[in-house]
């Protein structure tokens, strides 16, 4: 019984959720200047990517990113995280 009741529960909130954030979905999309996002993403890419060898790097096994493993980069400024790449075996 509390299982049934539970899960009546968790799909309430989800129906109900899903109204609210698509009813204010709407009018937040209207605030954002898509073309002006991207220039200030692109921008910030590629100011990042020149200065890659200022960054400290720091570099990780990832064993378990596919069958043969794979390796993880960060480039660090201080102890904020500039960019990342992967690299797969």
């Amino acid at each position: 019984m509390t299982m049934k009741l539970l899960l009546a529960l968790l799909i309430c909130v989800f129906c109900f959720g899903a109204d609210g954030v698509r009813a204010n979905h709407g009018s937040i999309k209207a605030l954002i200047d898509n073309p002006t996002i991207i220039r200030k993403i692109q921008s910030d890419f590629l100011a990042i990517n020149k200065q890659l060898g200022r960054y400290q790097k720091k570099t990780r096994d990832a064993p378990d990113m596919s069958t043969e493993g794979g390796e993880v980069i960060g480039y660090y400024d201080k102890n904020s995280l500039k960019n990342t790449m992967c690299f797969l075996w």
